[in-house]
């Protein structure tokens, strides 16, 4: 992971919200429902910051990456109600969706595969 070969592209943002899905607790902690925040963890370690608690139910960083600001966050509200998180994110930072990146597991998947997508498209 090599942050300053990311190159990333948002209409009209310099800043992009990260959001690491997953279960806050040590109970989840290793478990394949929480990749969404092991790749924060990891990203955190890598861009050498650290999270902190945010007014938006969960836990926050900012980096700054090839000019953009970044903003990784892990929802503490648990899995099926990270929405209230993510969109108190949105709210708090004046983030568009063209803004946000998602990382969750997808257990339809193998754990091989990944896709991105954005709107409604989807590419593998």
């Amino acid at each position: 992971m090599r942050a300053a070969g990311c190159r990333l592209h948002a209409a009209g943002s310099e800043m992009f919200l990260i959001i690491g899905l997953g279960n806050p607790g040590s109970r989840y902690e290793c478990t394949r429902h929480n990749v969404g925040f092991m790749v924060l963890d990891r990203l955190g370690r890598e861009l050498g910051v650290a999270f902190r608690k945010a007014p938006y139910h969960s836990l926050a960083a900012r980096a700054r990456v090839s000019g953009h600001e970044l903003v990784l966050i892990k929802p503490q509200t648990y899995m099926n109600n990270s929405g209230i998180a993510a969109l108190g994110a949105a709210r708090w930072h004046k983030a568009g969706p063209e803004s946000l990146v998602i990382v969750y597991d997808d257990m339809d998947l193998d754990v091989t595969v990944t896709h991105t997508c954005q709107g409604q498209r989807r590419w593998s």
